[in-house]
């Protein structure tokens, strides 16, 4: 039995869908709560476009300096900044990229998403990365879509695979992990897994990507105490604020415990 098993009856307490993955960078130690669980991934699902973009780059597909236009029509309601600024403006991929991760910004994700298109990113995802639970099936906000049905799919098992292998330094290249580990310690959604955590004198960084919808909330990211910490919190269908206030105190008794 792990170390973290204490986590179980309070995961197993909430209602919904709920899946967790933990897991001590330095030690291996590892605790699993419905893994391989599908959940609706929310914005969640824009690491696994981050990723490609950046395998874009390393490949010279294209450049980090390209430059997109968002146009009124690219523009899609909140999280996010763009919708709120001069139309017509160009930007570059990197930038774009940047703003999908550090403000979850869905008319970056998009406009992104647009020019790599849908197909070729669930190409990524199945062969390049050679995962099977997740699902990139339509933009943000695509209510259309949403009302029929078609939803974006992962897993806590696969998405800390992501996540670790991105800490490795494994994911596309060196160069191309530390940067988006950059991108993610740059996060500015700090309302879950670091909560608590920032109020401490040393707060450690937390490289995070946040997910939100009605009756859904994830948090997924590293903790990067003195043993770095793997954490993977997703729900759907549960109590969003009961859960949020989970994750912090989850985040926050792990990191003690360590």
């Amino acid at each position: 039995m792990s170390g973290m098993d204490w986590m179980r009856p309070r995961l197993e307490a909430l209602p919904g869908n709920i899946s967790a993955l933990c897991r001590n960078l330095e030690t291996g130690e590892s605790f699993a709560f419905r893994q391989e669980a599908r959940h609706g991934s929310a914005s969640v699902i824009k690491l696994y476009l981050m990723a490609a973009m950046f395998q874009g780059f390393a490949d010279g597909e294209f450049r980090p300096e390209d430059r997109l236009t968002v146009r009124e029509k690219d523009c899609v309601p909140s999280c996010g900044v763009l919708t709120y600024l001069d139309r017509d403006q160009e930007w570059s991929l990197r930038d774009l990229t940047e703003l999908m991760i550090i403000v979850s910004d869905n008319t970056a994700t998009n406009v992104l998403a647009d020019f790599y298109t849908l197909s070729r990113i669930q190409t990524f995802i199945s062969d390049r990365l050679g995962l099977r639970d997740t699902f990139f099936r339509r933009k943000m906000y695509d209510t259309e879509a949403k009302r029929r049905g078609i939803e974006n799919e992962t897993t806590v098992r696969d998405t800390g695979w992501l996540l670790e292998s991105i800490w490795r330094g494994e994911l596309v290249n060196p160069e191309a992990s530390a940067q988006m580990l950059g991108m993610l310690r740059h996060q500015r959604l700090n309302g879950k897994i670091p909560f608590r955590l920032h109020t401490l004198e040393n707060a450690p960084r937390i490289a995070h990507k946040t997910g939100e919808d009605d009756g859904t909330t994830h948090d997924v990211g590293i903790v990067e105490g003195k043993q770095p910490l793997l954490l993977c919190l997703m729900g759907n269908e549960t109590d969003v604020p009961a859960f949020e206030r989970e994750m912090g105190d989850l985040a926050w008794e792990l990191y003690h415990r360590l």
